[in-house]
C-alpha cells in the first residue's frame, strides 16, 4: 500500500475517531438524500452534465433547453445543499477516515499531509463547478464552449480525486476489519 507516514498524534486524536466518522458519514447521507430530494427527476441528467460537456458542450445545453421550468428551479435549489455545505461535508468526511485508517493500519499510499490534500481538492473542484454550473443556469443559452468545458474539467477532477480516495478508505478498512477476525 505504499510506504507509511503517520498523522501527527494531536491530529490522529481529534480527527482519527470512530464516533466522528459515523457522525460526519451519517451528516453525508442526510445531505446525499436531501440533494437527491431536491433533484428529483432532474437527478438522472447530472452526471451527463458533470462528465461529458467537458468533451462536448452541446450536452449540457440540450438538456437545460429541455429542462421545464420545474426542474430548472429544482436545479438551482438544491445549490441549498450542494454548493458549500455537501463539499465540505465529504471532504471533511474523507480527511476523517482517511486519518483514522492510516492511524490504524499504519499504511498509506502518500504522505498523510498530502493524502488529506486530496478529498480537500475534490471540495474545491466540487465548489468550482458548481459556481459555473449555476452561473450556466442563469445565463444559457449564452455560456461560451470553454466555460461548460471548465465546469465539466472541474466534476472530472472532482471525481478522479474522490472515487479513488473512498476506495482506499473502503478497502482499508475491510482489510482491516478481517485482520480482526483472523
Amino acid at each position: 500500500m505504499g510506504s507509511y507516514s503517520p498523522p501527527p498524534p494531536i491530529v490522529a486524536k481529534w480527527l482519527g475517531s470512530q464516533p466522528l466518522l459515523q457522525l460526519i458519514m451519517l451528516v453525508f447521507l442526510l445531505s446525499q438524500g436531501t440533494i437527491a430530494f431536491i433533484l428529483g427527476p432532474v437527478s438522472h441528467d447530472l452526471l451527463g452534465i458533470q462528465l461529458l460537456s467537458m468533451f462536448d458542450p452541446n450536452i449540457l445545453r440540450n438538456t437545460m433547453a429541455r429542462w421545464s421550468a420545474e426542474e430548472k428551479m429544482r436545479f438551482e435549489k438544491h445549490f441549498m445543499v450542494d454548493f458549500w455545505f455537501h463539499p465540505l461535508v465529504y471532504s471533511l468526511m474523507f480527511v476523517v477516515w482517511v486519518t483514522l485508517e492510516t492511524s490504524l493500519t499504519k499504511r498509506s499510499p502518500v504522505p498523510y499531509f498530502l493524502f488529506i490534500m486530496v478529498p480537500i481538492a475534490a471540495g474545491l473542484c466540487d465548489v468550482m463547478e458548481n459556481s459555473i454550473h449555476l452561473t450556466l443556469l442563469k445565463t444559457m443559452p449564452a455560456g461560451s464552449d470553454n466555460f461548460i468545458r471548465m465546469g465539466g474539467f472541474f466534476a472530472t477532477i472532482k471525481w478522479a480525486l474522490v472515487i479513488p480516495t473512498g476506495l482506499w478508505c473502503l478497502m482499508a478498512y475491510l482489510t482491516r476489519r478481517k485482520q480482526k477476525t483472523q
